[in-house]
């Protein structure tokens, strides 16, 4: 089970450098696909709202019946023989129609920084609805990963970054009274404060 832990999740949940590995092999066999993806994040396109077209009927809440693959202009990654289950679950899930993704495929790849622009959205509209929902980690493993994700995304995010320091605000206020460890209740902590100060120094910037 050692390649089931992103980086996030093998921090919080305690597990140990050699689930950690996980994610650095993922880094390393998606490197040049992943640098195409910063690419995009940057640039004008990948500001622009989400577009429905014919073939992209929307369910379950919004997501598109679509899949990354295809809402990332077709950019296929190929699996390996020697890829970790980590490596080849991304790879799965970027083929994997959005309005089908569990709790779970949405933290994986929001914990990988995979898809922002498509899948913070969906997991903002989850944690609305249930703040603590999890995935296969602990209680609130979701909004971890998404406190957690890119800054540069935030920063170019202006809407999506309200909604989700409005959720880190009523995460601090809750997290003295959720049942979970206190190693977990401090790393969310920390992590919704870092959140929030993205909004001073924005401000302040």
């Amino acid at each position: 089970m050692a390649d089931w832990g992103d980086l996030n999740g093998a921090r919080d949940s305690g597990l140990g450098a050699r689930e950690a590995g996980g994610t650095q092999m993922l880094q390393a066999h998606v490197s040049a696909a992943r640098c195409l993806w910063y690419h995009r994040l940057s640039s004008p396109e990948s500001r622009a709202p989400l577009r429905s077209k014919g073939s992209s009927r929307r369910r379950d809440g919004g997501a598109p019946n679509r899949t990354l693959e295809e809402l990332e202009g077709g950019d296929k990654w190929t699996e390996s023989p020697d890829d970790t289950f980590l490596i080849s679950r991304c790879v799965a899930l970027r083929r994997k129609p959005l309005d089908e993704f569990t709790t779970e495929d949405l933290r994986i790849m929001i914990g990988q920084n995979i898809g922002l622009r498509h899948l913070i959205p969906m997991a903002l509209d989850r944690l609305t609805r249930n703040l603590f929902v999890s995935g296969d980690f602990y209680r609130g493993d979701l909004l971890g990963v998404v406190l957690r994700a890119q800054r540069a995304f935030w920063l170019q995010s202006p809407s999506e970054l309200e909604r989700a320091q409005d959720l880190a605000a009523q995460a601090l206020k809750r997290l003295p009274r959720l049942k979970t460890t206190d190693e977990i209740r401090a790393s969310l902590v920390e992590s919704a404060d870092d959140l929030l100060g993205l909004r001073r120094s924005r401000r302040d910037g």
